[in-house]
């Protein structure tokens, strides 16, 4: 079966900055531009994602997608991510028909990045309204396209304005649709590609009308290109325009940090076991993104409603553009992801990056994030192989070996304790061997007449279990050999795991729209059916017996529910661990489990924090 290139939602975070009004964008500067002959110019506005000030926000603004609870916020992230290097302005020209997507291209210019120099630490000051020269062919009505720090994403010959995608030159002939759908690949797992020389920054697309309502936003039209309102044949005249070209931009890619541990967390309620922080990765990460975010088919999510919280989450619910222009002034939370659509059902694995040991880093905070292509899908792939996932380390205890044994994490064992269990465990099968008749024996028998050795590396292990020198039973009949003894104790302790110095890994699935706008089986009769095992996502279009209102009424509910956006920013918080997790790390990348499970142990919020921060609070 063919993966189904269907969505990612996601809040775009402050995609974009405050418009040429704001008191937080920069002010204008302006440029020595010569006219020459056959030349024009034009205005244009580029609002990178700057600080709110309160004196020009309401208070919505810190809460976009409307989550409530302090978990979603506009934030500023790192002086690096505002970083202007380099700059394009690329031009297509509408066609008669087929929207935005059938636009041709007209050319690229280069745009001179000291308009966005600023010696100012909070990034606030960056230029907002640019004077660009453009060819003679650029007319009123055609449409814009930014681009900040091309990196080796593009290329271009300012000499000759050549502009080539992927080692495509554009021509007249090419179209937006055929820019957009370039797909970049990454091999790494911080997608470098995009930050190598500056943040990989384009426009951002925005909507008509609010979301993250109970009002339906059906009928609303997602826009990506910005229409030019002006060309000037003098650099003066562009210079005093009063109505210039806004165009706003998000990131590449998206954003995941991890906050330190409260000294405090333990493990359950044991106060004799402490956690400690040591580790942490992001894994399951996507090798391909397209060139612009995606919102091909955005009409058929804008009904897409939870049963429980009647909010419509696809597009933010505040004017970023405070009150111009009068339409395309709210942040959309749709994409749709390239690798979904590839088919990748023939080699049973999603083809993602994979973390592997030497991927793990000690260094957390705000001042430390990992960055990723975005990565989203259906409901159908919800799923643990197809999600990035957050892997951490830790450590439980003062640094002893620790271990389970018959699967039960609720109880923690030294390694006396387990060589005690399984002492015991021999013991009783030789007395069960007596009560059957199948051996006699006279004297007493105790755990003194083994001896037992338990290893002490990573993962699961097999316990030693020989007859001791103090072994002097006289038995009748046949006697039980070392190895039988051995099965014996193997099979009542079950599994045998180790925990190295007490360390312990975990796999976090990060949510992007998550419990407080995609909420699953919380008990609540608006969630009809509920989910049971089996049909975990009710509805979906695996359930041969489902009918399109069924499948309509699953995407309703948990569509976006997991997954990472560009330009979003997933902030982890572990708030408590309930048990031991994994000796070694797992790996998952065939793992077909569903992201959600009923007799699951790990129970996750997400905060969401322009990047839109998406904080989450974890009970491992």
């Amino acid at each position: 079966m063919k993966k189904l290139s269907i969505l990612a939602l996601a809040a775009v975070g402050l995609l974009v900055g405050a418009c040429s009004s704001d008191k937080d964008v920069a002010e204008t500067q302006n440029g020595n531009l010569t006219q020459q002959d056959g030349d024009q110019f034009i205005s244009l506005s580029i609002n990178l994602p700057t600080t709110p000030q309160a004196s020009t926000r309401n208070e919505t603004q810190t809460d976009d997608n409307n989550y409530e609870g302090g978990t979603f916020e506009l934030n500023d992230g790192l002086t690096s991510e505002y970083e202007v290097k380099n700059a394009l302005l690329v031009v297509f020209r509408p066609a008669s028909s087929g929207g935005e997507n059938a636009a041709k291209f007209v050319g690229a210019y280069s745009i001179d990045p000291s308009w966005f120099t600023s010696s100012d630490k909070q990034v606030t000051k960056y230029s907002s309204k640019i004077v660009q020269k453009v060819g003679g062919d650029v007319a009123v009505g055609d449409l814009l396209l930014v681009i900040l720090n091309r990196n080796s994403l593009f290329e271009f010959t300012p000499s000759t304005s050549t502009f080539a995608v992927g080692g495509t030159t554009m021509t007249t002939s090419k179209t937006f649709e055929d820019f957009r759908n370039s797909i970049f690949t990454a091999t790494g797992l911080g997608a470098e590609v995009m930050t190598g020389n500056g943040f990989y920054m384009t426009n951002a697309p925005l909507t008509d009308k609010a979301g993250s309502t109970t009002e339906s936003i059906e009928g609303a039209t997602v826009r990506t290109l910005v229409p030019i309102n002006s060309v000037y044949q003098t650099e003066a005249e562009a210079l005093a325009s009063t109505d210039p070209a806004l165009v706003y931009v998000e990131r590449g890619m998206a954003k995941v940090t991890l906050q330190a541990f409260s000294s405090s967390l333990k493990l359950g309620s044991d106060d004799t076991k402490s956690i400690t922080f040591v580790e942490w990765t992001l894994d399951h990460t996507n090798k391909y993104s397209y060139a612009v975010r995606s919102t091909v088919g955005h009409s058929d999510f804008l009904s897409l409603a939870s049963q429980q919280n009647g909010k419509y989450r696809y597009a933010g619910m505040t004017n970023i553009t405070e009150s111009t222009p009068t339409t395309y002034k709210y942040r959309t939370y749709f994409a749709i992801d390239p690798n979904y659509s590839r088919d990748v059902e023939t080699t049973g694995t999603t083809d993602l990056n994979y973390a592997e040991n030497g991927d793990y880093t000690s260094l957390i905070g705000d001042e430390n994030p990992q960055y990723c292509f975005e990565n989203t899908f259906d409901v159908e792939h919800q799923t643990v192989m197809n999600t990035t996932l957050v892997r951490l380390k830790v450590q439980v205890g003062n640094g002893a070996d620790l271990y389970i044994v018959q699967g039960n994490r609720g109880e923690i064992l030294l390694n006396d304790r387990v060589v005690t269990k399984a002492k015991n465990a021999a013991v009783n099968y030789i007395q069960d061997l007596k009560t059957a008749g199948t051996i006699n024996y006279t004297g007493d028998l105790s755990g003194d007449d083994f001896d037992v050795t338990v290893p002490n590396t990573a993962g699961t292990v097999t316990i030693t279990v020989a007859k001791s020198a103090a072994y002097d039973i006289h038995i009748t009949g046949e006697e039980p050999t070392d190895a039988q003894i051995q099965a014996a104790v193997n099979a009542a302790l079950a599994d045998v795991i180790c925990y190295k110095n007490g360390m312990s890994y975990y796999t976090i699935r990060i949510k992007h729209f998550g419990d407080q706008l995609t909420p699953w089986h919380t008990g609540d009769a608006r969630e009809d059916p509920a989910p049971v095992v089996g049909n975990i996502y009710p509805g979906w279009r695996n359930d041969q017996n489902a009918s399109a209102a069924d499948n309509a009424r699953c995407d309703a509910n948990y569509l976006g529910r997991y997954g990472v956006l560009r330009n979003n920013w997933y902030d982890i918080r572990v708030s408590s661990i309930k048990y031991l997790g994994e000796a070694t790390p797992e790996n998952y990348k065939n793992d077909p489990t569903t992201d959600d499970e009923l007799d699951g142990y790990i129970a996750a919020k997400i905060h969401i924090l322009s990047w839109a921060k998406r904080t989450q609070n974890w009970a491992l």
